[in-house]
């Protein structure tokens, strides 16, 4: 069985995004794998995949970064020197979660849990996967964003062709970036 670590805040609007990621972990082959949700705040979804028995770990997120919305992030020195110290400590916390539950993939779901799990499954030599939900464009933490997939991910799979055409590099999508389209809840509808 292959440990599946499920990394998110938790921590704002539960959305499209939101509902495909509750989606995914419910529609895992649990023969094959085990989901581990890592957590920072026990949401609506967060509370349903424990009621299904979804083992869980607690992570500490310092609020002052998983409540900043990304259109609200500039460039401020203090404030980024800020934010890489609080960053740096959830990684660390992360980085032993994933160690003590020998998790063989990370699959990270929002933009800060992108960026909290990159340092810690590159650490532990761990496939760190995401879903790219996001229309990113030119500002300072798109940019970073971008690049931070891009670069530093495994495997990212767009939802639409619009969300892949801002990853394309000389007309083609560089190979750990893949377009799959969002899934139904057929059970739900």
């Amino acid at each position: 069985m292959i440990n599946i670590g499920f990394l998110t805040h938790g921590d704002r609007n539960i959305g499209g995004g939101e509902n495909s990621w509750h989606l995914l972990i419910n529609q895992l082959d649990k023969e094959k794998f085990k989901p581990i949700i890592i957590y920072s705040v026990k949401n609506r979804l967060i509370k349903k995949l424990l009621n299904n028995n979804v083992c869980s770990k607690h992570i500490n997120i310092n609020k002052k970064i998983s409540n900043v919305y990304r259109d609200n992030v500039n460039y401020n020195p203090f404030m980024m020197f800020i934010y890489m110290i609080l960053l740096v400590k959830s990684s660390i916390a992360l980085t032993f979660i994933l160690y003590n539950q020998n998790i063989k993939i990370l699959h990270v779901h929002d933009n800060l849990s992108k960026i909290l799990g990159i340092v810690p499954a590159k650490l532990l030599r761990i496939k760190i996967i995401t879903h790219c939900h996001d229309q990113l464009t030119n500002s300072f933490i798109d940019k970073i964003l971008q690049y931070l997939q891009q670069k530093h991910m495994d495997k990212v799979f767009c939802v639409s062709n619009y969300v892949a055409c801002n990853f394309k590099q000389g007309g083609e999508l560089p190979s750990n970036i893949e377009m799959i389209y969002n899934s139904v809840d057929l059970e739900y509808w």
